[in-house]
């Protein structure tokens, strides 16, 4: 009799040390971080395509940039439990609750870039996709495998979840794109709620009577005036933008072409000129400009520091640009 209560003793014992031993699989800190550098990963690789998908696509979605935003996201796994265990192949289902904290400064930079490209607040979309958000952190439970070896070797961590890729993707995107955004943009969308208070008012004043002379005429015209301000703005047409900056930050140029632009005025003049009609043929045919942006982004850098040729790549760009804007036939547009 006691040699059958110490034999089961035993395997109860071995069964409750496999089941801890899994749990604590699930939830070690090797695996935390094994889920960090495998969510991490994925978003790196979805944000890397984005970079023939916009001008100066190459410097704003740098490999190291999206390194250092997402090392700024915190990410925490809790309340993790093991679903099932497979011994034959030595993998645990995992389940627990994946929180990921967004640092404020850079969650209102992330609100006011897409509001400022007419995209849903981020929030938002965060609950389109059925992650859930408390001020700054998102939650959402997940599942996920851990897997062992068997040599003896660290265990590694497969996760898949299209929602969390993408919601941190459209996050580290618009991080990235709001430096690059036009500067009156941003000031609409930060001015917008203190224009509409401004604007009431005006609306609403008491009509003046029937002028008498010219000075209330001038009257009339100070109360016109700032409703005018308040329209909603019209395209314009494209002008030569003088400037001796050109469209994208020097601070961070590193090829000898980029050097270049940067120290040449002429050219950051038509870098810039460039960059106004690539929008305007962009909203035309997204298609048909990402082609001629990858040729001239190949034919630029070849160029190196020669100015000239640098020069001439510019304009050959921006006569396509051009035609794809105003959907007209470029066949007698000279080849790169």
């Amino acid at each position: 009799m006691i040699n059958k209560t110490t034999v089961i003793l035993f395997w109860v014992s071995a069964a409750l040390l496999g089941c801890n031993l899994s749990n604590e699989i699930c939830s070690s800190s090797d695996t935390e971080r094994l889920f960090y550098n495998q969510l991490s990963e994925q978003v790196l690789k979805l944000t890397a395509q984005k970079r023939e998908d916009h001008y100066d696509g190459p410097m704003i979605f740098g490999v190291t940039k999206v390194r250092e935003l997402l090392g700024l996201i915190h990410f925490e796994l809790e309340s993790i439990e093991k679903i099932k265990k497979d011994s034959v192949n030595h993998q645990s289902l995992c389940t627990g609750k994946l929180n990921i904290s967004v640092p404020p400064p850079m969650l209102n930079d992330v609100n006011l870039s897409r509001s400022a490209q007419n995209q849903l607040n981020i929030i938002q979309y965060a609950k389109q996709l059925s992650i859930y958000n408390s001020i700054n952190v998102f939650s959402q439970n997940v599942n996920f495998s851990v897997i062992s070896t068997g040599d003896g070797k660290k265990p590694y961590v497969e996760f898949e979840n299209t929602a969390w890729v993408h919601l941190l993707d459209e996050i580290v995107t618009a991080a990235l794109l709001k430096p690059t955004l036009d500067f009156k943009d941003l000031k609409r969308v930060e001015q917008s709620q203190q224009v509409a208070q401004v604007a009431e008012p005006i609306i609403h004043q008491e009509k003046p009577k029937e002028p008498q002379d010219k000075k209330s005429e001038e009257l009339i015209d100070d109360s016109i005036e700032p409703e005018i301000i308040n329209e909603p703005p019209k395209q314009e047409p494209i002008r030569p933008v003088q400037s001796s900056s050109p469209s994208f930050d020097c601070n961070n140029a590193t090829k000898p072409t980029d050097v270049t632009i940067c120290a040449q005025s002429n050219l950051a003049i038509l870098d810039n000129q460039n960059m106004s009609i690539y929008k305007n043929a962009k909203a035309t045919d997204p298609v048909a400009t990402k082609e001629v942006w990858k040729d001239s982004i190949k034919y630029k850098y070849a160029c190196g520091t020669d100015v000239e040729c640098i020069a001439d790549i510019y304009k050959k760009s921006i006569q396509r640009y051009t035609c794809i804007a105003k959907q007209k036939s470029c066949v007698n547009v000279a080849p790169f």
